[in-house]
């Protein structure tokens, strides 16, 4: 049998066969490398899109909510103009995502939105707030969003190279006829969460229609008598000078200031709010007057409230308290 030998001297060579592994090891690597990098890339269009998504569902939830009952306001967050604001910044972000030009300043503006999001609802965890108050009327636990918002934001930070990589350009057309449908979405939106209007009671106590909701603004009941007065349970406060509280039974900022409240001097009484449910408040001493309001409205205001009365003209409104 003749041997052809694999060297010209006959002999393997050993150095040609190492830089073909070589080649062939780096090859193998690239190809992994590419492999992930294309996975990276594909998770991150996931997540763009994803958020956008977030975004708007949002964006119409809360409009909706606007749009169909009154809003407490019970911090800077939860005012109407506030909020009318975040809805127009998540139409916006939302549009800025789906067109995917300028992914960096994109990128960016979305972890510094999803940042704020996370304190924010951390701030209403504390609070002892029921929802985040992120989709309207969809009641989510806060830190729930919380840990949601962390997340978003981790998922952020670790595909920020693949969610800013430029993916050809994208024609003025395009960019133009998207601006044009989130000026006339935001708009809109707008219009439909500003449009709402309650029905009000008057200082007589007229309520305007014969159902929804009612909102009470006990700041203008000053110097009139209590508008309260024919839609409660009880005629006892109507004489004398009276300290009241309006609560409500799941209201978590009226539980903390009760025990400071049941404890001042005078005529106590407490007029709670309906819906009514099981209550997680205090034990009330005999000596303060409980007092239910007519559960026939939807009645609205934001709580605790205390009223000061004297033969039933309201002499006196406070919504701070310092426990």
């Amino acid at each position: 049998m003749e041997y052809t030998p694999c060297g010209a001297s006959g002999s393997i060579d050993f150095e040609q066969l190492a830089e073909s592994s070589m080649v062939n090891d780096d090859q193998s690597l690239d190809d992994v490398q590419a492999k992930c990098s294309d996975r990276r890339y594909y998770f991150a269009v996931i997540l763009r899109y994803g958020i956008a998504c977030l975004l708007v569902t949002a964006a119409l939830l809360k409009t909706h909510e606007l749009g169909s009952r009154p809003v407490a306001a019970f911090d800077l967050w939860s005012k109407k103009v506030v909020v009318l604001g975040a809805v127009q910044i998540e139409v916006f972000l939302a549009t800025w995502l789906f067109l995917g030009i300028r992914r960096r300043g994109c990128w960016t503006a979305v972890t510094l939105c999803f940042t704020i999001f996370t304190g924010v609802t951390i701030a209403r965890g504390f609070q002892g707030a029921a929802s985040c108050g992120c989709f309207g009327k969809v009641m989510i636990s806060p830190w729930l969003t919380a840990a949601f918002d962390i997340a978003v934001l981790s998922a952020l930070i670790a595909l920020r190279q693949s969610f800013c990589a430029e993916n050809g350009r994208v024609s003025g057309l395009s960019v133009l006829l998207t601006c044009v449908a989130f000026v006339g979405a935001g708009s809109c939106l707008a219009w439909w969460g500003s449009s709402y209007q309650p029905h009000t009671l008057a200082a007589d106590g007229v309520i305007a229609g014969s159902d929804g909701f009612v909102l009470l603004e006990p700041e203008k009941w000053i110097g009139e008598r209590l508008p309260l007065m024919n839609y409660l349970d009880s005629d006892a406060i109507g004489h004398g000078k009276w300290t009241v509280m309006l609560h409500k039974h799941d209201c978590s900022r009226c539980r903390q200031i009760l025990p400071s409240f049941v404890k001042e001097k005078g005529q106590l009484a407490l007029i709670e709010i309906p819906p009514f449910g099981e209550s997680e408040l205090m034990r009330i001493p005999a000596t303060v007057v409980q007092i239910a309001l007519e559960p026939k409205y939807d009645w609205f205001v934001t709580t605790p409230v205390e009223l000061h009365l004297d033969d039933g003209i309201v002499t006196g409104v406070r919504h701070n308290f310092q426990e």
